[in-house]
């Protein structure tokens, strides 16, 4: 069982100091992609905002901040299990491709991003939910 310290613990890695399952690994995959999202976002904002200023995308910028805060929102907000988490995570990347695509033509909305939501949906929800994305796709 998690001590509660441990469960609010992004840094904590399952499987050390317990016994664990994929479903904890999974947990703590989310928890760490947000946290990472809420400090590397930022990063990428300084490079895409004046872009999108200049080339007067306000959509995309009124999208990045939803998105920025969403996060950040879920950072703090650890109700929920993974699932949720996870299907919120894949969602938002959903939909930031599409905007991208939508918005910026399909050279700014690279191959990558098609595979990266298939290989978060693998990792968090399993052979099925990858191949749904690839469908998707």
């Amino acid at each position: 069982m998690k001590r509660p310290e441990q469960a609010r613990s992004v840094w904590h890695i399952p499987g050390i100091t317990e016994s664990t399952d994929l479903e904890s690994w999974r947990d703590w995959f989310v928890s760490a992609m947000i946290f990472f999202a809420v400090l590397g976002f930022p990063l990428s904002l300084l490079a895409a905002i004046p872009l999108f200023i200049r080339e007067k995308l306000y959509g995309l910028v009124a999208l990045d901040a939803i998105f920025y805060l969403a996060v950040a929102v879920r950072l703090f907000k650890r109700g929920g299990s993974y699932k949720v988490r996870g299907y919120i995570w894949v969602a938002m990347l959903y939909v930031m491709m599409i905007s991208f695509y939508v918005a910026l033509g399909p050279h700014y909305a690279r191959s990558a991003w098609l595979v990266m939501t298939v290989v978060m949906a693998a990792l968090l929800f399993g052979v099925r939910a990858a191949a749904a994305a690839v469908i998707f796709n």
